[in-house]
């Protein structure tokens, strides 16, 4: 019995926390695993999917549960759907699963519980027997839930593999991947980004560099939360490459709820000097004006009546082209 979502893709690094993932799993049989120090973008559920894929030919039953919160979902909504959720796993094996009732296999089972975002509510939810369970969460009082592995970033050398096998059409030189590498902190979310970019073959990764180190820069004179830099680089690097409003929506998706609630609610004047910055980058960019005047669509449109974007807007509407 197997419902794991997603493909397995190519897996980089980790070897020796999934060793220890298994080792704990054997004595504890239930074991969080949390980023290290917090960190965004480490990439918990990408590591939960590989050790289940690794390990599936050692239990029967392997069945993932989406426990991520939702915008406005109350409690009682949460806890519902979580009940559904078990009580589809107890359709497939003709069992009552849920609260205070066992679930037995033959040869074992693994559930997962991605994304706990409600530690508080998912603790009686699990069910007991001779089984494992792996949960994933950001949340520090998830720790009460089992026994913790806290996942580092990837080692140098898999974050440059990720970036050498994705990039396209431009040539990524050692010295430069192991930079970019660096500077995003080997966080797997962040390099996975960049690889995209690189996918397009809009971006080089000579720009990619540049803009990193704009945004290192910003992070040494702590005028923004380090944990944001990461951000504001991809940013710089989606609009450098524009060549067509496709490209910019694209990743809009992927940041406007950052921008709106994170960025430039918080830091205005940093981020009035930051927009100004990055427009001076751009007019020396392919197409400028077109790429300018996406750019500031993109943000009056996320961020409308916003000191600075809409000045910096006006200006760019009345450049001929």
């Amino acid at each position: 019995m197997w419902r794991v979502p997603g493909t397995r893709g190519r897996f980089y690094g980790r070897d020796n926390t999934l060793a220890d993932l298994r080792a704990l799993m054997q004595v504890e049989h239930r074991v969080v695993l949390r980023p290290q120090d917090d960190l965004p973008g480490l990439g918990t559920t990408h590591l939960a999917r590989e050790y289940a894929y690794r390990h599936r030919h050692l239990y029967d039953v392997v069945w993932w549960f989406d426990c991520a919160a939702r915008p406005a979902e109350s409690g009682v909504a949460f806890l519902h759907r979580v009940l559904e959720q078990l009580a589809d796993l107890g359709r497939r094996v003709g069992q009552i699963v849920g609260p205070g009732h066992e679930l037995h296999s033959r040869e074992g089972w693994l559930l997962i519980f991605d994304e706990v975002d409600r530690p508080g509510l998912i603790g009686e939810m699990i069910p007991t027997g001779p089984g494992h369970v792996l949960i994933t969460s950001t949340d520090p009082l998830a720790r009460h839930l089992g026994s913790t592995v806290d996942l580092p970033p990837l080692d140098r050398q898999s974050s440059v593999l990720m970036l050498l096998d994705a990039h396209r059409g431009f040539e990524l030189e050692l010295v430069t991947a192991e930079a970019i590498a660096a500077f995003v902190g080997d966080r797997p979310a962040a390099i996975a980004r960049i690889a995209e970019l690189f996918a397009t073959g809009l971006v080089s990764p000579e720009v990619t560099l540049e803009l990193l180190r704009f945004g290192n820069m910003a992070k040494l004179s702590r005028t923004i939360p380090q944990n944001q830099v990461v951000y504001l680089a991809d940013l710089f690097l989606a609009v450098r490459g524009l060549r067509a409003p496709d490209t910019w929506s694209i990743w809009l998706d992927l940041s406007e709820d950052y921008l709106e609630h994170q960025l430039l609610h918080r830091h205005m004047t940093d981020a009035r000097s930051m927009l100004l910055h990055m427009l001076r980058t751009l007019v020396n960019g392919p197409e400028p004006i077109h790429s300018l005047q996406c750019l500031c669509r993109a943000l009056h449109d996320v961020l409308p009546n916003t000191q600075g974007v809409e000045e910096v807007c006006r200006a760019i509407d009345n450049l001929p082209g």
